[in-house]
């Protein structure tokens, strides 16, 4: 995820988050805001996901979820 950061033209940063899923080996978190840029009017939105294994504190992706053979692969796509 990327951070901001003090000298970024960010602004008026405004974010809630959701817990869409939770179980034991894993958790689900929707973030939604809005923000500012320095020299643009208009407010920009914010919609992100994190989702993380809860055994292995990695982040659950597309690319790591499926199984990596090239049948289950194939089905992805």
């Amino acid at each position: 995820m990327n951070a901001i950061k003090v000298n970024d033209l960010y602004k008026d940063l405004s974010l809630d988050y959701e817990i869409n899923l939770i179980d034991d080996n894993k958790i689900s978190f929707l973030f939604k805001g809005n923000f500012k840029i320095d020299g643009f009017e208009e407010e920009k939105l914010l919609v992100k996901s994190l989702n993380l294994d809860l055994n292995t504190a990695e982040e659950i992706n597309f690319e790591n979820y499926f199984k990596e053979d090239e049948k289950s692969q194939k089905k992805t796509k």
